[in-house]
């Protein structure tokens, strides 16, 4: 008989099926969530070694601090060597908003899907808030004059007072000050300071200072400090997003009180307790410290944030580093 040409002369072998093909697949899965496991484990064994180190190293730093009686040392890394301490009470030169509409761009803020756009325009609109609180509790009104309406009415117009300038510290406190050059009625004085943390030891390093280098000196009379070149004004407008040690802000506000202003409103977004604490009590530092006339300070913030600082010396949960987060260099 003869043979079909179109019959296959080798053998036929059928393919695997679909549950050996699943079979396959699941094995490759539970590979994957293994070497998963293993690295979480060896990650957070690393984690914790690492922050031990940590904990150790800011131990050492703080005894060497406690033998060359450095206070203000002392008082930056006993938040990390002793994060049990109980938090300190906050003064009540500290004020802190419950505006809904911040407290929820503020939730927006924080977030690590939020862009360098979107940060920059909540930072704009929560200044926004904190800045009309401020500016209404620093600033009263005073008479300068009269003026026509469009259809004739005379009225008496007003402006505010004291005189004040706004100094924002670099990098980040750039992102705070367009929202108070739009509140203020008239152009004021901008002021630059540029401060950064020494990484070992949390103390402020100022790289930066555009200050006049005169020391003004105030007039019984008036609410002005008046020297050589002319008006300088009483209150400085402080605008730093984050107090986290307290080491940055402390040093501005020592600053601005030693160029000779009367008040410092030290304006921030968010805060970690102890940080503000320590900021908050520059005037009565300042004050003991043997220089006459009375001097002022208030801080202003969104939110006081209790988780304490990381080994880094970053606010949980906080805002992440601001400068970086607004002009996109993350990662650097």
């Amino acid at each position: 008989m003869a043979r079909n040409p179109n019959e296959p002369t080798g053998s036929y072998h059928a393919g695997p099926g679909t549950a050996h093909e699943i079979g396959v697949m699941m094995g490759f899965i539970a590979v994957f969530l293994l070497v998963t496991a293993v690295y979480l484990v060896l990650w957070k064994i690393g984690n914790k070694k690492g922050a031990a180190k940590e904990r150790e190293r800011r131990h050492i730093l703080h005894e060497k601090a406690k033998n060359s009686q450095d206070t203000s040392a002392m008082e930056a890394l006993d938040m990390q060597v002793n994060p049990a301490m109980p938090p300190p009470n906050l003064p009540a030169n500290v004020h802190i908003s419950e505006h809904p509409c911040l407290l929820s761009k503020l939730s927006l803020l924080r977030s690590v899907n939020t862009n360098a756009r979107d940060t920059k325009a909540l930072i704009h609109e929560i200044s926004l808030i904190l800045g009309c609180e401020a500016l209404g509790h620093c600033l009263q009104v005073k008479e300068c004059g009269t003026d026509k309406t469009p259809l004739g009415h005379q009225y008496t117009m007003l402006d505010t007072t004291p005189s004040l300038t706004l100094v924002p510290i670099l990098r980040s406190g750039l992102g705070m000050l367009e929202a108070f050059q739009l509140l203020l009625p008239h152009p004021v004085p901008v002021h630059h300071l540029g401060l950064y943390r020494e990484p070992s030891t949390l103390q402020a390093v100022e790289y930066y200072n555009n200050l006049p280098y005169h020391r003004p000196l105030f007039t019984a009379a008036g609410d002005h400090a008046v020297d050589q070149e002319g008006r300088v004004p009483q209150t400085a407008i402080l605008l730093d997003p984050v107090i986290a040690t307290g080491g940055t802000a402390s040093a501005a506000i020592q600053t601005l009180l030693e160029w000779g202003v009367r008040r410092v409103v030290l304006i921030s977004i968010v805060g970690n307790r102890e940080g503000v604490a320590r900021a908050a009590a520059q005037a009565h530092e300042y004050i003991s410290g043997g220089d006459a006339g009375e001097k002022e300070v208030e801080i202003w913030t969104g939110a006081v944030d209790e988780g304490g600082l990381d080994g880094r010396g970053m606010i949980m949960p906080g805002l992440g580093d601001v400068g970086d987060r607004l002009f996109g260099t993350v990662g650097k």
